[in-house]
Order: structure tokens, then C-alpha cells, then sequence
């Protein structure tokens, strides 16, 4: 799916917003040996980010936050039994969590996203716009 003009300058101001802070934009091609994120500061962030732009609280969504790392996305998981977990990559840097971030939102948010249309539309670089600057007034 083409993302249209608008939503490429938007990403882009999240882009120069993100390196002007010195915080990589995307992961890697393989993941780092330390963690990069704090899970705690990741939680308290992910709560923040989905009381201010979700419809819900992250407490509707998801039971507990656990760190995973490899190359996965940080997104929520049905695991048998436990409920839904919130399953966030501490060895990637703050700009994959903010733009994971902001997926998550937007899928919960809107039903449409779920089958899979416009994930990278200009609505989509707005929301992460508005996350990265909320993530960055708590970030080290």
C-alpha cells in the first residue's frame, strides 16, 4: 500500500524530532546484547501513551507487561490461561517502541486497522508524532 505524501512528511518530522534527541529511529538489523529500554519506564510510558490517545486504559487491553528481546515487535500476546500480555522488546531503542507503540493504539483503537488497511497513513504519523513527543518528556 502507497503511504501518501502527507503521512511521509509527518513521519518525517518524527524522524528530525527523534534524531535531534539523539534517539535512533528504527532497530537495527540484529538486536543489542543490553537492553536499551527500562521495562519499568516502558510501562509507565505504554499506560501514559494509551490513557492519552486510546479510547480505553492499557488495563482493558492487556493483564501484565513482560520484556522480551530479539527481533520482535513489541505488541500484546494471547498466552493460554495468563490472558493478554503486553510484550515489550527492551533491546531495541525508544523510536521502534514509540512507532510499535503507536500501532498498537491505532489497532485498538480503530477496527479498520485490525484488517490490516492504512497502517501507514497520515493518521498513524500523527499519533506517533504525539507519542514520541509525550515518550520524550519522560525518556532519558
Amino acid at each position: 500500500m502507497k503511504v501518501s505524501d502527507e503521512a511521509w512528511c509527518l513521519y518525517e518530522k518524527t524522524n528530525v524530532f527523534l534524531m535531534e534527541r539523539s534517539i535512533p529511529i528504527r532497530f537495527r538489523d540484529c538486536p543489542s546484547k543490553e537492553p536499551k529500554i527500562d521495562l519499568a519506564q516502558a510501562r509507565k510510558l505504554a499506560r501514559r501513551c494509551f490513557r492519552k490517545f486510546s479510547k480505553r486504559p492499557l488495563s482493558f487491553y492487556v493483564n501484565r507487561i513482560e520484556a522480551i528481546s530479539g527481533s520482535t515487535h513489541t505488541w500484546t500476546n494471547n498466552k493460554k490461561g495468563n490472558g493478554k500480555t503486553l510484550l515489550v522488546n527492551v533491546h531495541k531503542d525508544w523510536g521502534e517502541f514509540i512507532h510499535d507503540l503507536s500501532h498498537l493504539i491505532q489497532a485498538k483503537n480503530q477496527s479498520r486497522y485490525r484488517r490490516g488497511k492504512a497502517w501507514h497513513c497520515a493518521e498513524h504519523a500523527a499519533l506517533e508524532f504525539r507519542i514520541a513527543k509525550t515518550v520524550l518528556e519522560d525518556c532519558p
